[in-house]
């Protein structure tokens, strides 16, 4: 009897185990992923992502770099519904609201030669959504599709490397190219294009790196640059002796602007006269700074 028990006590410890080892074996196999439910899970935030990535687009035409016969200029785009749009640079100005589509239009009066254009899209709460920088030409005499600008990083043999807003483009100068140098250096021998001039090179793009320049301007004083800025908020106070104050939207800070006899305030798309500007009100403001004083060019009063 006692030699049962012994035998039968090993066989009972050893089928003890095969449960548990069967039990811990299946529990594990439950907890490996479903390879076709994880899928399914990470391709629906993809679509999703991708659907905001195209709701949060901003398109405007002209396209940067484009070469335009008349000042006159109607820019069109979209944006996300009922955004603002502000529109600056050191000649041309305006602010306008999307329609609940997201369309928008301006017009705008370009100068001759180049303009640096900063465009922004705000949103109802005064919340910068996207922006670009546009290079825009304009020239009515000129056969050129494109320009475009940029410091001087490098030069080898006749393909010159420049910095645009863009990022990095090559230009090919050819011996046709007509090249324009500085007004007080022409007639100077050895004078040439050198590493940190500004460029502006009009010509076509015959493949997506080589820029063929029918001409190239050369600038090293004044070069160009866009000195406009912006701030959305809310005015601090009425105007006196042409001062007010104003907190901005983005970080709390405080502005205080002064006007002069080349602001323009807009209302609801109408000109508006100082006293328009009023405490509580919130607005967009294209200003610029000089000597430390911030002096607006357009105050754009939100209904």
């Amino acid at each position: 009897m006692t030699s049962v028990k012994s035998a039968f006590k090993p066989a009972l410890l050893g089928l003890i185990a095969i449960v548990l080892v069967g039990s811990l074996t299946y529990w594990l196999w439950q907890r490996q992923p479903n390879p076709d439910k994880s899928q399914s899970q990470t391709e629906a935030p993809k679509e999703t992502i991708q659907e905001k990535i195209d709701e949060s687009q901003l398109e405007i035409t002209p396209s940067s770099g484009s070469v335009l016969s008349e000042n006159t200029v109607t820019f069109q785009g979209k944006t996300q519904p009922n955004n603002y749009i502000v529109l600056s640079s050191n000649n041309t100005l305006g602010i306008t609201q999307a329609n609940e589509n997201g369309g928008f239009e301006i017009e705008a009066e370009l100068v001759n030669g180049l303009s640096l254009i900063d465009v922004i899209s705000v949103d109802e709460n005064l919340v910068e959504q996207q922006s670009l920088s546009l290079s825009l030409f304009v020239d009515p005499d000129t056969n050129a599709s494109t320009a475009i600008s940029g410091s001087v990083k490098g030069i080898l043999d006749n393909i010159i490397t420049i910095t645009t807003t863009k990022g990095e483009q090559t230009i090919r100068q050819k011996s046709s190219t007509e090249l324009i140098l500085p007004e007080s250096e022409k007639g100077d021998e050895g004078n040439d294009i050198r590493v940190g001039d500004y460029l502006i090179a009009l010509g076509a793009i015959e493949n997506e790196k080589d820029f063929n320049a029918t001409s190239i301007e050369i600038i090293r004083e004044d070069k160009p640059q866009n000195s406009e800025k912006y701030v959305a908020g809310t005015i601090l106070s009425n105007v006196k002796e042409d001062i007010f104050s104003f907190r901005n939207q983005k970080d709390s800070g405080i502005f205080e602007f002064t006007l002069s006899d080349d602001t323009t305030i807009s209302l609801n798309g109408d000109n508006a006269e100082a006293e328009k500007i009023v405490k509580g009100k919130k607005a967009i403001v294209i200003y610029f700074t000089e000597k430390s004083a911030n002096t607006p060019d357009l105050i754009y009063l939100l209904p």
